[in-house]
């Protein structure tokens, strides 16, 4: 695996919750998955860098960012959640 590929624990744990439920907004993320929003930030800037997650605006709140997996698979094949 490329090292530009390799997530952090926090990443895929992220990820990991993305995949389940489809897309979240941060403080969703952040109280379930019980995160410091330091930590989450980091986590997703690293899932958006590796080109595996997406982040549009939010549809009622521009302030709202919305987070999903990419469903592109080329995206995501070469990098791993587990």
């Amino acid at each position: 695996m490329n090292s530009a590929h390799q997530l952090t624990y926090p990443a895929k744990v992220a990820l990991n919750r993305l995949q389940w439920d489809g897309e979240a907004c941060f403080g969703e993320l952040r109280d379930d998955l019980e995160m410091p929003e330091s930590t989450l930030a980091k986590a997703l800037k690293q899932l958006r860098e590796a080109g595996v997650v997406d982040k549009r605006d939010g549809e009622d709140d521009a302030r709202r960012s919305i987070y999903s997996v990419v469903e592109d698979a080329s995206a995501t094949s070469s990098v791993s959640a587990t």
